[in-house]
């Protein structure tokens, strides 16, 4: 948005990930030190090779279930509209405003309807609701049934991840640095918080959480910090910084939590951009460990372990209880994976070249792999019933399921 004071940086055009995207040519060069300007140089004669690919010996196999094409898929400049799922159907959106809704289990179209902007949200849904962002700043929120348009309201920024809908209320964040809260029956705004931006910062933003059981919510901002709010009045609970700049300009300045934390067993976990992961108690933001690390994928769990992918594509699986690393993989690095996804005893991630990869949770050995579009996979893998859901950039999404061998 024009009135956004902040430049925006993609941290692909940083060479860290696919995952969204600006011109770095909007970038004053004058924020970048003469230095960086070097180190950018001398990065950019020097070729990025990816990880080839390992050989493996298959323990499990994908079985196709269905495919459907979803109007132009994903922006390539970024890959996450990340579809949703509720009850029977799942809802996915293309950029060039195709909204969708399928039955889940054979792929056949319930509705489809089309807004005139850009999507660049994935989809919420949940209540009977369908709710995206476009980058013109509306949220606009449909009939989960029908796909009938309920309302339409402009946030003043665009959404850049999909919003929370939960009972009475619809949370959306901008990049913008703004946490709105709207009535989830008219789109009225009931609260909204005005994070300050930062110089410079990555084009995105996570999803809000919702702690249902202390009815608190949380979300992370670009200055790097996690803020605990109440989720009805707003009324901020406590905050704390995940991150702190390396440098007061430049590329170190950035240190955005661009990952949607995980809530788990009353402990929140949050990794920041050139920061840490850092695992919190979910009621006072006590600090109970944390680890320096890179990434704006977010955490996935399972084993007792926290699995993260880093910028450049290295998969950790740190120890619930401490951060002590157990094992480390560099099977993905810079073939810019996606975040990790957990079905039944495996890990499910996808890559630039549009492979799927299957490993397993005990020490991240490739168990399965199929290529499944060309165009490549931008967007994290859904797991729902024990059924594996892609949204490939080309528009395709691809419904599977594993079987042992």
């Amino acid at each position: 948005m024009g009135h956004i004071l902040a430049v925006f940086f993609c941290a692909a055009l940083i060479t860290l990930s696919a995952s969204c995207s600006n011109t770095s040519e909007t970038q004053d060069p004058e924020l970048i030190t003469e230095e960086e300007q070097e180190q950018e140089k001398e990065k950019k004669k020097k070729k990025i090779t990816m990880t080839p690919l390992v050989e493996f010996v298959p323990e499990v196999k994908l079985v196709h279930q269905w495919q459907v094409r979803i109007g132009k898929g994903q922006d390539k400049n970024c890959p996450c509209l990340y579809p949703a799922i509720d009850n029977q159907f799942i809802y996915v959106a293309s950029y060039d405003g195709t909204i969708t809704a399928l039955n889940k289990k054979n792929g056949t179209q319930v509705w489809s309807t089309l807004v005139p902007q850009t999507i660049t949200s994935g989809v919420a849904a949940n209540n009977n609701l369908v709710v995206i962002g476009t980058i013109d700043g509306q949220v606009h929120a449909f009939n989960a049934n029908n796909g009938q348009l309920i309302w339409q309201v402009d946030t003043a920024s665009e959404m850049r991840a999909p919003a929370l809908v939960k009972e009475k209320y619809v949370y959306t964040q901008s990049v913008g640095g703004i946490l709105s809260v709207l009535d989830a029956e008219n789109g009225n705004m009931l609260w909204n918080y005005r994070n300050k931006l930062s110089i410079l910062s990555l084009l995105g933003t996570p999803s809000p959480i919702m702690d249902d059981e202390e009815s608190i919510l949380y979300a992370g901002f670009a200055n790097g910090k996690i803020v605990a709010f109440h989720p009805v009045n707003g009324v901020i609970l406590w905050e704390k910084r995940i991150a702190v700049p390396s440098k007061k300009t430049g590329i170190g300045s950035i240190i955005d939590i661009n990952a949607t934390p995980l809530l788990l067993d009353k402990v929140l976990y949050v990794v920041a951009h050139q920061g840490n992961l850092a695992a919190i108690n979910h009621t006072n933001g006590y600090t109970l460990w944390e680890t320096a690390v890179s990434s704006y994928h977010p955490p996935s769990s399972g084993f007792g372990n926290i699995y993260v992918v880093t910028d450049v594509g290295e998969l950790v699986a740190y120890n619930q209880q401490n951060g002590s690393v157990r094992w480390r993989h560099e099977l993905f690095k810079h073939r810019n994976p996606t975040a990790v996804a957990i079905i039944s005893s495996y890990l499910v991630l996808g890559d630039k070249e549009g492979y799927i990869h299957i490993l397993s949770q005990d020490d991240g050995h490739t168990v399965a792999r199929e290529r499944i579009d060309r165009k490549g996979l931008g967007a994290a893998t859904i797991i729902n019933d024990n059924w594996i859901y892609v949204y490939a950039n080309s528009g395709n999404l691809v419904a599977l399921r594993l079987q042992e061998i």
